[in-house]
C-alpha cells in the first residue's frame, strides 16, 4: 500500500478508501484511530499537508495486514488479548451493537480490531473500548502520562541521576 495525498489509505487490491489516519498535535507519525500510541488522546485527521508524515509501525502492520491474527468472536479475541472474565463480559456488552464482518488482533496483540467491509469500526484494548470516535475507558484504564515523584531530590551534577532526598546518589 502506498501513501496517498488524502488523509486515508487506499487498498490497492480493491481500489477503495479504507482507513482514516490521525495525528496528535505534536505527533511525528500517522496512526489509525485504534493504535495504542494514540488511544485516549486528542487527535486530528491527517491532511494533505501531512503527506510526508510516516505511519507508525503498529498502524502500518494493521493497514498492510501483515501478521493479523483472525478471531471468530469478540469474546475469543478479548480472551486472546488477555482480558480477564469480569472486564471481558462488560466489553462484549459494549461491543454488542457494533456491526462487523472481521475481527482480528494485530501482530503486537495490543488491541482487538473490528472491521466492516474492510473499514475499522471499533477497537478494544485491555482497559478500553472505542467505537468510532467514542472512547470508553474501563475503571483500570491509565493514560500514558507519568508523574514525577516528590520523594527524590535534585539531579546529581556528576552522574545526572536524581539524588535521594538526603542528598546522596549512586556515583559516590
Amino acid at each position: 500500500m502506498t501513501r496517498t495525498q488524502s488523509p486515508s489509505r487506499t487498498d490497492a487490491s480493491a481500489g477503495t478508501q479504507t482507513d482514516t489516519l490521525y495525528r496528535t498535535a505534536t505527533g511525528e507519525r500517522a496512526h489509525l484511530r485504534g493504535c495504542p500510541h494514540v488511544v485516549g488522546r486528542d487527535v486530528t485527521p491527517v491532511t494533505a499537508d501531512d503527506a510526508d508524515l510516516p505511519t507508525c509501525r503498529f498502524s502500518w502492520t494493521e493497514l498492510t495486514g501483515v501478521g493479523r491474527i483472525p478471531q471468530r468472536t469478540v469474546d475469543a479475541g478479548l480472551r486472546e488479548l488477555g482480558v480477564q472474565l469480569p472486564e471481558r463480559k462488560g466489553m462484549v456488552a459494549l461491543l454488542k451493537g457494533v456491526a462487523w464482518d472481521d475481527a482480528h488482533l494485530p501482530p503486537s496483540r495490543a488491541y482487538l480490531a473490528l472491521a466492516l467491509d474492510g473499514r475499522r469500526v471499533a477497537w478494544a484494548g485491555r482497559t478500553y473500548v472505542q467505537i468510532g470516535d467514542e472512547f470508553t475507558p474501563l475503571p483500570q484504564h491509565r493514560t500514558g502520562t507519568t508523574t514525577v515523584s516528590e520523594l527524590w531530590g535534585e539531579p546529581c551534577d556528576e552522574c545526572f541521576q536524581e539524588r535521594a532526598r538526603n542528598g546522596t546518589c549512586n556515583c559516590g
